[in-house]
């Protein structure tokens, strides 16, 4: 019986070094203006946060580093009050893990995929804290669905839709200003190469805007089954549709 709970602490302790390893990769990653995740979901829950990605990933690490040390220390007489605080731990993360799941999915609507690779780290913890005798931790799933369904029942339906309601299917869709020069130019390439877009007023889509922390104009929303990207600033803009009509041998795909 020792045994088998000493396995269980012990996978924990390597799970726990295993999110170490990938949130503190993640955070060097960034320091270089890198990531692991490539998808635009991990790149628009950054641009949602206070300090940038820093804001996530230090909790992270902090998180998987006192649990591993927490978990290590199984044979000191304080141990009961470490494994008190290992489950406090995993019950406010769980918790946490059930806003930035639900935000993701009611708010930003785009999947950050790194983000789901953690939680997942942290359900498997649970798992195996709960094998090894603390029933508490339930209370950690049941606080990452009580937020999670909360934020479903508080957020609005125009705030959790309107970053597309405007795209609908067009694969390209273009943000402009009449009185934006940029915008213009963009406008007449696209004449010129017989390109389909989208063309939306930006004054009239304000709120998108602001959500996407978007401060120039023209902006670029490439909506391709294979392909999902939001382009800023003309020369961006230009280079990519010259290089997806290079790349196709025609005009895009429309």
């Amino acid at each position: 019986m020792n045994s088998g709970k000493g396995n269980l602490r012990f996978f924990f302790f390597m799970v726990c070094l295993i999110g170490l390893i990938l949130v503190g990769a993640e955070l060097a990653f960034q320091l270089f203006n890198a990531s692991i995740c490539t998808t635009e979901g991990c790149q628009v829950a950054i641009r949602q946060t206070r300090y940038g990605s820093i804001s996530i990933l230090l909790p992270g690490i902090a998180i998987f580093l006192v649990l591993a040390l927490l978990t290590k220390n199984d044979t000191s007489q304080h141990k009961e009050y470490f494994d008190k605080a290992v489950s406090i731990l995993l019950i406010a993360a769980l918790s946490a893990e059930g806003f930035l799941v639900g935000y993701q999915a009611f708010r930003i609507q785009a999947v950050c995929a790194f983000c789901i690779v953690v939680f997942g780290i942290f359900i498997v913890l649970a798992l195996l804290w709960f094998l090894e005798g603390h029933r508490e931790v339930v209370s950690g799933l049941a606080g990452f669905f009580a937020v999670f369904i909360f934020l479903y029942l508080i957020m609005p339906v125009s705030q959790a839709h309107f970053s597309t309601e405007n795209i609908g299917n067009s694969m390209l869709t273009l943000f402009y200003n009449t009185s934006c020069r940029s915008c213009e130019n963009i406008d007449e390439l696209c004449k010129e190469c017989d390109i389909q877009v989208n063309k939306i007023e930006a004054s009239k889509n304000v709120e998108f805007l602001n959500f996407m922390d978007i401060k120039q104009l023209p902006v670029l929303v490439v909506n391709r089954s294979e392909e999902k990207k939001i382009i800023i600033g003309e020369s961006r803009i230009k280079e990519y549709l010259m290089n997806s009509m290079e790349d196709e041998g025609a005009n895009p795909e429309r």
